[in-house]
């Protein structure tokens, strides 16, 4: 196959791979399930919803309890630019205004670029410089979390 195709089964896989190899913990465990993406073996602790656009839409699809009740929400964004810290910060800041009058809310915000994942914490009650965290991707991490995808999509194909 000279050119691969890149389902969402990827990029779930990847998403799980970054977040348990930067926040380890509870993010080690989540699993790859549908609506949210990512959740824990609990189905209840923590979601995660991963998507390749950063739409409105997701961010209103949590306040409308689409993805039933979770504890934690969160929202993984793969992006196609690379994004430095002021790019990452406006998207927290519109994804905290989207949902400011939502019962429920996301709790998370993850960018990921390819350089990069930038983990936004949406909680209330914090200031601006102590939401963000960014975590470089190093070219080795990036290969690996790569091929560690490809191997669970082709993994998930064959069950």
């Amino acid at each position: 196959m000279s050119s691969r195709q890149f389902g969402t089964c990827f990029f779930e896989q990847y998403a799980q791979i970054a977040l348990a190899t930067f926040l380890g913990g509870e993010m080690a465990s989540l699993v790859n399930r549908d609506q949210p993406d990512l959740q824990s073996p609990d189905e209840r602790t923590v979601g995660i919803k991963v998507t390749r656009a950063m739409e409105k839409s997701k961010v209103s699809k949590v306040g409308n309890d689409f993805y039933g009740h979770f504890d934690r929400m969160g929202l993984f964004v793969f992006s196609r630019e690379n994004l430095g810290e002021k790019e990452a910060t406006d998207a927290m800041n519109y994804t905290l205004f989207l949902q400011k009058y939502q019962d429920e809310r996301y709790d998370w915000l993850f960018l990921a670029d390819i350089n990069d994942l930038f983990v936004c914490n949406l909680g209330n009650g914090l200031k601006e410089s102590s939401r963000l965290e960014r975590f470089p991707i190093t070219q080795t991490q990036r290969q690996a979390f790569y091929l560690e995808a490809i191997r669970r999509q082709n993994e998930s194909v064959q069950l």
